[in-house]
């Protein structure tokens, strides 16, 4: 049996590859749900980890036209809920148990 973070690593890998992400990229994503799972496993270390969704959004979003941006509606609570978004299942209590 597969513990389940090595099966979201091998499935980042897989998809990755069909995608075209380069290993630059990829390698950063890795090391990005590594300290995800620590956070899950340990909880500890929430906060830096929104605060770098929080901060990667930002810089995403900042290259995006005037236009594109203004659709949004209010940047920060639509940023609150990306992070919220992509971090709420990870500290779930059936993803630290996965």
């Amino acid at each position: 049996m597969m513990p389940g973070d090595k099966i979201i690593l091998q499935q980042m890998r897989d998809i990755s590859t069909v995608q075209g992400i380069s290993d630059d990229i990829l390698e950063r994503n890795i090391k990005f749900q590594q300290r995800v799972f620590e956070a899950a496993r340990s909880g500890e270390g929430w906060d830096s980890l929104e605060t770098n969704i929080e901060d990667r959004l930002r810089a995403q979003l900042s290259q995006l036209p005037e236009e594109q941006q203004s659709t949004l509606g209010n940047m920060d609570q639509f940023i609150q809920a990306q992070v919220s978004r992509q971090l709420d299942g990870a500290k779930s209590q059936w993803f630290k148990s996965f």
